[in-house]
């Protein structure tokens, strides 16, 4: 399912919920990410992005991270 979609605007998506969540007034500033297949590319991407800002990171299988940063719209960062 998630190959037919536009990659970059998901990754782009992934990156803004990330740091989205881990600002909100209820979080307590700790970010984790976990995923299987695609969500554990999602989860390697995240973490190379988000460096020391993703304290814990569980992929399962998936793409690794260093090959999608340059994908990233400059502007969501």
């Amino acid at each position: 399912m998630q190959a037919k979609l536009d990659q970059p605007k998901l990754r782009t998506d992934m990156l803004n919920s990330a740091r989205y969540v881990k600002a909100h007034q209820l979080s307590n500033g700790k970010l984790g990410a976990t995923g299987f297949c695609w969500g554990g590319g999602t989860t390697n991407f995240l973490a190379v992005t988000l460096g020391a800002d993703l304290q814990a990171g569980v992929p399962y299988y998936g793409a690794g991270g260093g090959d999608r940063v340059g994908a990233v719209d400059q502007g969501a960062r």
